[in-house]
């Protein structure tokens, strides 16, 4: 059960970094 959970916030963990650098590539394409 905790290795799964552990699994799922590294996941989520990957989710998050790369919705931030689309942000930034976003922002750099905008402006």
């Amino acid at each position: 059960m905790y290795g799964h959970y552990h699994s799922l916030l590294k996941v989520t963990d990957i989710l998050f970094q790369l919705i931030e650098w689309i942000l930034k590539n976003v922002k750099v394409v905008d402006n």
